[in-house]
């Protein structure tokens, strides 16, 4: 993570939360979350499944530690992913690269406590498995907490 620029401000039951500097960083290091987990060995016939969210924006950084309305989001959209997924928000995919954009797919408008209005909920293409690349018609290339 160090070697992306980013850091783990905390951790919460199963759950961390990451500060990176750039979006497509967080991006990149998402999809290699999901790809880690989907590498480790099942235990007692379960596989290890994450749900990995970022949402990009103003922070507040007080005491080591994360605040504001870009955290509260992402904090809120967990609760909406699925195992082995990657959520975002319409601001986050404003802010990624032209190349990063086109992979991210509108699912749904939400309501979040404690925002006014809807935030638009994006799913992330971090896969590249052919099924994925056939079904969107164009190459797609990679890119938590627990479930």
């Amino acid at each position: 993570m160090k070697d992306a620029g980013g850091s783990v401000v905390k951790s919460l039951g199963d759950g961390l939360v990451c500060h990176f500097g750039e979006a497509d960083v967080a991006f990149r290091v998402a999809g290699e979350m999901q790809l880690a987990a989907g590498n480790v060995e099942p235990v007692g016939g379960r596989k290890l499944a994450i749900k990995v969210v970022f949402t990009w924006g103003p922070v507040v950084t007080e005491g080591g530690d994360v605040f504001g309305d870009t955290v509260n989001v992402c904090a809120r959209l967990v609760g909406l992913a699925n195992a082995e997924q990657v959520l975002t928000t319409q601001e986050t995919v404003d802010a990624l690269s032209p190349g990063l954009r086109h992979r991210c797919r509108h699912l749904f408008p939400a309501t979040v406590r404690g925002r006014v209005g809807e935030v638009d909920v994006y799913d992330v293409i971090w896969r590249t498995d052919p099924d994925v690349t056939e079904a969107f018609g164009r190459g797609v290339g990679v890119v938590g907490s627990s479930s």
